[in-house]
């Protein structure tokens, strides 16, 4: 018995898998072939004349180079920034917000996120970087550091007036004859409590006229001024015997000042005066409301007294002018003064 593998016999039988091959390559060729034909023809009959020729033509608006014309124009003609501009294409300059600390630009008068109003922009002819109370401006023209506080009680010149007093009154503080007047060199020493010193106790009815009993406030002396008179400093021009406040009241005048003294009570009213003292040469003032001081030939009006400064006026102006307590730097000034 034969275990062997019989071989196929035939040539067709030795070759069936290559014939078969061959036979499905010559049908795909084929095939590409056709489908070329077709794909051929089919374009030759889009592109021909006749097809392209519209059935329902519609008229459209004429073309224009309007928009094309101005991209080129803005293209040639880039936008430049000025010279003076350095930041180019830097954000904008901005600050933080008063009082929450939020960035915004530097030009907003308003918050945007908090609507909080924002400090006033100082220009340039306002900046003070040392603040010392003298523009950078004014500082450099005259030579004075403008990073430096300490120049602002300076006194190059030697007139007695230092440079923030000579900017405060436009003067020239390299120019000794150009100075402030005398009034910026007053300083309040000290200011005090006055009570109203006097009480009225009643009217006695004589021949000659009436009389007004007022007694100082202390009781240490009694007044019988008649109407007209004058009483420390006061003249009694009235008298109301059923007034508003019910009891008799006596009117008394000083100067711009009208007190009412109602019969009986004590006048709880309490004034302020003060001491002033000039710099220059040590002289001292008591004034109240509405006195007057002459400084340099000009008088100066006591327009108002308060715990830590006095208001004058200058005769004829209407411009108020401060004066502040005295300094320690103005107390030690005043002491080596007296030393010398």
């Amino acid at each position: 018995m034969s275990t062997g593998i019989k071989r196929p016999s035939g040539w067709l039988q030795q070759h069936y898998d290559k014939l078969a091959l061959l036979v499905l390559l010559v049908a795909l060729i084929g095939s590409a072939v056709v489908l070329a034909l077709g794909v051929q023809g089919e374009t030759a009959t889009q592109a021909s004349p006749s097809s392209l020729d519209a059935v329902n033509p519609i008229a459209a608006a004429p073309v224009t180079t309007e928009k094309f014309d101005a991209v080129l124009a803005s293209v040639q003609q880039p936008f430049q920034a000025g010279v003076d501009v350095q930041r180019m294409l830097v954000g904008g300059l901005r600050v933080a917000s008063i009082p929450d600390g939020i960035p915004i630009p530097y030009e907003a008068l308003v918050c945007p996120f908090t609507d909080a109003v924002q400090p006033p922009i100082r220009t340039i002819t306002e900046r003070d970087d040392d603040a010392d109370g003298m523009p950078n401006v004014w500082e450099e023209k005259y030579g004075f550091n403008p990073y430096d506080h300490a120049d602002a009680s300076a006194d190059p010149d030697g007139d007695g007036f230092t440079n923030a007093e000579e900017f405060g009154y436009d003067t020239d503080p390299s120019d000794a004859a150009s100075k402030p007047p005398l009034v910026v060199k007053l300083r309040v020493a000290k200011t005090a409590i006055e009570p109203f010193k006097l009480r009225f106790l009643g009217v006695n009815q004589l021949s000659a006229g009436d009389v007004y009993q007022l007694n100082a406030r202390n009781l240490s002396q009694t007044y019988f001024p008649a109407m007209g008179d004058e009483v420390e400093g006061y003249t009694v021009i009235g008298y109301e015997p059923t007034p508003p406040e019910g009891l008799p009241v006596l009117i008394l005048q000083q100067g711009d000042k009208i007190k009412r003294l109602v019969q009986g009570q004590v006048v709880d009213e309490e004034a302020l005066v003060a001491g002033l003292i000039s710099l220059v040469d040590g002289r001292r003032y008591t004034v109240r409301i509405g006195d007057t001081i002459s400084l340099e030939d000009t008088e100066y009006k006591v327009f108002d007294i308060r715990k830590d400064r006095v208001v004058l006026r200058m005769k004829g102006d209407e411009k108020e002018i401060p004066i502040t307590m005295m300094s320690p730097n103005d107390r030690t000034s005043q002491v080596e003064s007296s030393a010398l």
